[in-house]
């Protein structure tokens, strides 16, 4: 009991008066204490006494700790290192302490105090990292390892942050990220706002007891092993800090110049400047002019403001968020390990503030974006830019030094561990569906890491999706041909008018985080690749990212129902479109696909569909006149591209099933296993420029078909059940436009021979309007120019268009003309 007495300046016993009970009670409920966070403690503390560990030094954080925590039933800090409460002690016991000033300046560890102290159940306490031996007279991480050596209950230390507000602190140096804090004023005033609600987060407990017996029978002295320890729990601090939006996040000049700094950068210019005979302080003003157009320029107060801006715009104009919370948390726990770099598919420029929205409402730091040069416009430019942009031009060739110095910057980026985002389709897509990746960032990114400037890089592929797309009218222009509008501040003028219409719900999807250390164990390190090696690497990651992104597609109702009428070539009876719907769910349902929460109830979700597809006006209904007809629904012309936009969305999921229903309705009397599949996988080459197959899913579709009984297979022969003919042309159709639109862009290569220099999709399109017009195409939809593109990158690689652009095999175009003829025929 002496020995209490003689230490207790150190205890925070938990009593507080009348009056301050009151203060703290309103002040430290703003702190959420997380469920997995109070069974992850509460845990420990069975096993064990935890000692909590901090960067900074705080009064408030034990006190809040000590009060919240005794409250809750978890183990009360009661000692904060390096710091005496002497007028928080009970009243009754504050006379006696003042009357022996002795007392109040002794250190937890003498006469054995900490030792009879961890004893008690219950009890815990604080330390800090920057704390040093100077001022604390000894240091606690070795004290409590001369501990552990004598005691039997395991001694944990337990690294963890608390988290006051969102905003992040901003620092202009690597020295100072240590000591960057929110002041004890600062937190106190955050809490008395009480617009936020903190949390609580820790990292990996370390266990003094498995440490020192790791090290029996070692070399090591005890300071030497402290030391480890100490720099583990700093790793960890910093790891912890990283991944939550209250984080420091650096000054822009000091990124320029680390960046203009960079090792590889510096080598290249000394090259470059023997090269052109440019000096190198010349080249260094460009690299500087070139990251002054390309850094970010991240602002804690234009994060606030972007974020009560944009709550007021979305609670506008969508319904609500769908965020797919387990992915969030799967995303918090891998951000430890390396540098985040979140890859979401991109349908509009809603995606550039959507993701840092939700990252930022799930306290999670924000990335900064990749975005292109043309959105630097004033005044956007500007505001994007300090919500974190940085931007880049569209192509580097031609501009090696561009180009190095792009690439230092992501380096420095990958270095700094500050969460990064990028399109890997590079622009929007304009047809809805995913697009072929784009690898350039995506190499740069490899090489980074291959450099050594970040211990792994986590790619986190997110599915981004809205009910209805905003720029929905624009990109329906654009798939007929109408020239891209170029964005400027007129256009955001305009774009005001989107507050006038309400556009559902908007879904966010967390696929699997990628670990680039993962990704290459078991292959070639990279440094002993050549040049196709590193090319069939990126391929493999983008291939892998994209397909991630695929899995995570949600089906939305509208999307499945603009499937079932694009499916068909005429008007569709209304029965016949209910049906249609009922058939498309329960595929995608077998398959296992993200589904809007809409579609549990399929009726209601078939109703609400109908509804926007009438409100819309993108059918005409044709009334029945007789008691035995039935209404039918008539899609056409441009309201068909308007539904193709929607079905594209989740095209990828049907395309197995559509290949397998247009090869075998191609052969009435049924294909044997081998010609089946080479069939299939004949017809999936021809598309390959538009969608991303897999014999996963290709088998996934045919065991559907089977089990359906719209494919029968006997004796190792496939064929379509005649019963259900109907349901096997219905998946058919939706890939009919598609083969129709390759089959106007090669009937135009035929008749012309030589593209020419300019791009020739409108030519295409001209020519392709009047085979629509002459009957001899029956989708209108088909006057699709990004599928035009898609079939000339085709035939290029099948060697059909020569570097000329000129037709290079004609007998083999003939042939593929005949076999494209031939499914239509279907």
């Amino acid at each position: 009991m002496g020995k209490r007495k003689k230490g207790n300046s150190y205890l925070l016993q938990g009593e507080y008066g009348f009056l301050l009970q009151p203060v703290l009670r309103r002040l430290f409920s703003q702190i959420t204490i997380p469920d997995l966070y109070r069974k992850s403690v509460s845990g420990l503390a069975e096993k064990g006494h935890i000692v909590f560990v901090h960067s900074i030094t705080s009064t408030i954080d034990g006190m809040l700790m000590n009060y919240r925590f005794s409250r809750e039933g978890l183990p009360s800090p009661k000692i904060v290192f390096g710091k005496k409460f002497i007028f928080l002690q009970p009243l009754r016991g504050l006379m006696t302490l003042l009357a022996s000033p002795f007392a109040s300046l002794s250190s937890p560890f003498e006469n054995e105090f900490y030792k009879e102290f961890l004893l008690d159940e219950g009890n815990a306490s604080v330390i800090s990292l920057d704390m040093t031996s100077a001022r604390q007279g000894a240091d606690p991480i070795l004290e409590l390892l001369k501990i552990q050596r004598d005691t039997e209950r395991p001694i944990y230390l337990l690294p963890q942050r608390i988290v006051y507000r969102r905003a992040p602190l901003k620092i202009k140096d690597v020295t100072s990220e240590e000591k960057a804090s929110i002041k004890a004023s600062g937190k106190i005033m955050t809490l008395l706002k009480a617009q936020e609600h903190g949390f609580l987060e820790h990292g990996e407990p370390i266990n003094l007891k498995d440490v020192i017996k790791k090290e029996q029978g070692g070399s090591k002295f005890f300071e030497e092993v402290a030391t480890e320890v100490r720099n583990d729990l700093m790793q960890q601090l910093a790891s912890l800090g990283r991944n939550i939006s209250g984080a420091p996040i650096r000054e822009r000049g000091f990124l320029i110049r680390k960046t203009a700094r960079d090792p590889v950068l510096q080598t290249f210019l000394r090259s470059y400047s023997s090269e052109t005979g440019q000096s190198i302080e010349k080249l260094e003003g460009t690299v500087y002019r070139h990251l002054d157009q390309i850094a970010s320029n991240l602002s804690p107060r234009v994060i606030g403001f972007l974020y009560r801006c944009l709550s007021w715009v979305f609670n506008n104009i969508y319904e609500g968020l769908d965020i797919d919370e387990s992915g969030v948390q799967t995303v918090k726990e891998m951000a430890r390990n390396g540098s985040l770099v979140y890859v979401p598919c991109h349908k509009s420029h809603i995606d550039y503030l959507i993701l840092s929205y939700c990252l930022f409402q799930h306290w999670m730091s924000v990335p900064v974006i990749a975005a292109g040069i043309n959105l630097s416009f004033f005044p956007i430019g500007s505001i994007l830019r300090r919500g974190g942009a940085f931007f880049m031009k569209r192509t580097f060739k031609d501009n090696p030094l561009y180009a190095h110095t792009f690439a230092a910057y992501v380096r420095t980026i990958l270095q700094e561990r500050i969460p990064m985002e990028f399109f890997i389709e590079g622009g929007r897509s304009r047809s809805g569906k995913l697009m072929l990746p784009k690898k350039g960032l995506l190499s740069m990114i490899i090489q980074g890491w291959e450099s050594g400037v970040s211990r792994d890089v986590i790619f986190v592929p997110v599915y981004v999706g809205y009910d209805i797309v905003v720029e929905e009218s624009s990109y329906i222009r654009e798939m007929k041909g109408a020239p891209k509008e170029k964005e400027n501040f007129w256009q955001l003028l305009k774009a005001g008018s989107i507050l006038k219409n309400r556009y559902g719900k908007v879904y966010i999807r967390f696929a699997r985080p990628i670990s680039l250390n993962e990704f290459m164990k078991h292959r070639t390190s990279y440094s002993k690749m050549d040049s196709g090696q590193k090319e069939e690497l990126y391929d493999a990651v983008a291939g892998r990212i994209i397909s991630s992104i695929y899995q995570q597609t949600v089906a939305t109702p509208f999307a499945v129902l603009s499937c079932v009428i694009t499916s068909h070539a005429s008007a569709v009876e209304e029965d016949a479109l209910r049906a249609g719907f009922h058939t498309f769910l329960d595929y995608l349902c077998f398959l296992g696909c993200n589904l809007s929460p809409k579609l549990a109830d399929e009726r209601a979700a078939f109703d609400e569909a109908y509804a926007l597809l009438r409100s819309k006006k993108l059918v005409t209904l044709d009334m029945a006149e007789q008691e035995d007809d039935t209404n039918l629904l008539v899609a056409e012309g441009e309201d068909r591209i308007h539904l193709e936009y929607y079905k594209n969305t989740i095209l990828n999921f049907f395309v197995p099933a559509s290949l397998i229903s247009n090869v075998l309705l191609k052969y009435i009397q049924g294909l044997d296993e081998k010609m089946f599949r080479r069939q299939v996988q004949n017809l999936a080459a021809l598309l390959e420029n538009e969608f991303i197959l897999d014999m996963e899913s290709l088998e996934k579709a045919l065991k559907y078909m089977i089990d359906s009984r719209i494919v029968i297979h006997s004796r190792s022969v496939y064929t379509i059940n005649p019963e259900k003919r109907d349901i096997a042309v219905m998946f058919d159709g939706l890939l009919e436009n598609y083969l129709e639109s390759y089959l106007c862009a090669a009937r135009y290569l035929l008749k012309t021979k030589d593209l020419g220099k300019k791009d020739p999709l409108k030519a295409i399109n001209r020519f392709a309007s009047r085979l629509y017009k002459k009957g001899e195409i029956r989708r209108y939809e088909a006057l699709c120019l990004p599928v035009y593109k898609g079939a000339l990158d085709t035939f290029r690689k099948k060697g059909l268009i020569n570097d000329k652009n000129r037709l290079a095999d004609e007998q083999e175009l003939q042939k593929l003309i005949r076999d494209v003829e031939t499914f239509l025929e279907n």
